[in-house]
């Protein structure tokens, strides 16, 4: 199994601390045995992502993947992972993690791929999937080249030597690539949006699409071409498609833009059920209530400086 490793960061490492560390280069590719592999996260502590092909843990360094994780931070026990089916019949391991306490399980799920995964979409699409099975796993794992804090002299853990067969990882694929298709296709068939556009909510919408991968051709079109049924601008497209499809330039943004093909049935409407789909049916009522929170309280404290400024006129 190849996978890097940063000599840097054993144990939990403090936020502050992760980008200085990484920006000595310090990731390194090894070739180890799954049960290495495990002992390495486990026994020494070692941070752990994908293999890269350089010391720098960008996605565009990604050269493979076999060993996957899922986070589970609420809403499941330890008991309740040993009882659970596709552990049992495919689980690596799991090890707690640094903040485990009795009463709040935290623990991090280990899956071993039969073969190599080469692609940084289709680990993407795993993960993607094995989020489906745990959904009350952390939603922000889903990097190729994410990082892994390992625990050191771990002792709450274990390690089954289990693999995913590779029928079964193209299983996990093809419902990702099914659930993809069906998006694009209920995006062609939302109606029409009114709404009042406002800064707070543009704003919003933009970093809530730069943050969805998608990987998936037809979606980053049909969301190219609700923006600019909604009045977004080209800049704005180019702007999520650096998160959306990172094999995707701001230069074939532009072309999709001034095409000319665009299908009339793609709309705001369809930008916004795929947000709520991905992001949540409160993703962008949120930013509403929170703008006019904003307003009213910028107006709360305006009158109360202005009462302020009138006493102290008034003595």
């Amino acid at each position: 199994m190849k996978l890097s490793i940063n000599p840097l960061m054993r144990g939990k490492v403090a936020k502050t601390e992760v980008s200085g560390l990484e920006s000595l280069y310090a990731w390194t590719s090894v070739d180890v045995s799954a049960e290495d592999a495990f002992a390495l996260i486990t026994e020494d502590g070692y941070a752990t992502t994908c293999e890269l092909t350089s010391g720098s843990r960008k996605e565009r360094n990604f050269a493979s993947r076999q060993l996957f994780m899922v986070d589970v931070d609420d809403g499941m026990t330890i008991d309740q992972l040993l009882a659970n089916d596709f552990y049992n019949a495919y689980g690596l391991g799991f090890y707690a993690t640094a903040s485990f306490t009795p009463e709040h399980h935290k623990f991090r799920i280990l899956f071993m791929t039969e073969s190599v995964i080469t692609t940084a979409q289709e680990s993407r699409q795993i993960i993607r999937a094995l989020r489906k099975i745990y959904p009350l796993s952390d939603p922000a794992c889903v990097d190729p080249a994410r990082l892994f804090y390992g625990c050191i002299n771990c002792e709450l853990k274990e390690y089954t030597g289990l693999h995913v067969p590779d029928d079964i990882v193209s299983s996990l694929i093809d419902i990702v690539k099914q659930e993809d298709l069906d998006m694009a296709d209920a995006m062609a068939n939302q109606p029409q949006v009114e709404y009042t556009m406002t800064d707070g909510r543009r704003k919003r919408i933009l970093e809530l699409l730069r943050g969805c991968f998608v990987g998936n051709y037809p979606i980053w079109r049909n969301i190219g071409w609700g923006l600019k049924s909604g009045g977004f601008s080209l800049q704005d497209f180019q702007y999520v498609t650096q998160g959306m499809m990172r094999q995707k330039t701001a230069k074939d943004a532009q072309d999709l833009w001034n095409d000319g093909s665009i299908n009339g049935a793609i709309t705001m409407g369809s930008v916004i059920h795929f947000l709520k789909e991905r992001a949540g049916k409160d993703c962008l009522r949120y930013t509403e209530e929170d703008v006019i929170q904003q307003c009213e309280d910028n107006i709360a404290k305006t009158i109360t400086d202005m009462r302020t400024r009138m006493k102290k006129w008034q003595e």
